[in-house]
């Protein structure tokens, strides 16, 4: 029997309300200027995706859960959202998304992670990682979008762990339970 898995980085309870409550005014105003056709992230959704494994047979599945229980060689560190924007871009967004500054331990715990994941025989993705909090998916567009604010002021969290979530899809949207983590500590830890 396979899963479907990814790995991700949680958001503490204040920045899922923060953009939940962004995402609901989002939502007023695009689907109302805009005619925007989006589905929505629920705010106990909200994550930023490290790698997603995708569907994941039984017994590589208890290899990624092995490969997660040593700590991460970086140390606790803090996130900020402080922009929104879509993918590919403005001109013909797929997806409406939370992001801020690169912050270098989050590239590291991608890249340690990925590293991880690979000795596994996980294949991962090849784009460059781009660190985000999906807010909704478009699903109609009737043109391109206008600027989107920033986010005053930025939303900031600590981040001290990892979690692998197992993903679980049905008509009410995804169901996402934790399989296993990994805390975060730094080389003198």
């Amino acid at each position: 029997m396979s899963r479907r898995l990814f790995l991700a980085i949680d958001l503490d309870e204040p920045a899922r309300t923060r953009l939940g409550a962004l995402a609901a005014t989002l939502r007023a105003r695009l689907e109302r200027e805009r005619g925007l056709r989006v589905t929505w992230v629920a705010p106990d959704r909200m994550h930023v995706t490290l790698h997603f494994l995708g569907q994941v047979e039984a017994d590589r599945a208890e290899s990624i859960v092995a490969a997660m229980a040593p700590p991460i060689a970086v140390p606790a560190f803090t996130l900020t959202i402080d922009r929104l924007g879509a993918f590919p871009g403005l001109g013909r967004p797929r997806v409406l998304w939370a992001g801020g500054p690169g912050v270098p331990a989050i590239v590291d715990v991608h890249r340690l992670m990925g590293e991880r994941m690979a000795a596994c025989g996980c294949e991962l993705d090849e784009r460059p990682f781009s660190p985000h909090v999906t807010l909704g998916r478009v699903r109609e567009s009737r043109g391109s979008l206008p600027a989107l604010p920033r986010i005053e002021p930025p939303i900031e969290f600590g981040i001290a762990r990892v979690t692998l979530y197992e993903s679980q899809l049905s008509a009410e949207g995804p169901r996402y339970t934790p399989v296993a983590f990994t805390a975060l500590a730094g080389p003198d830890d």
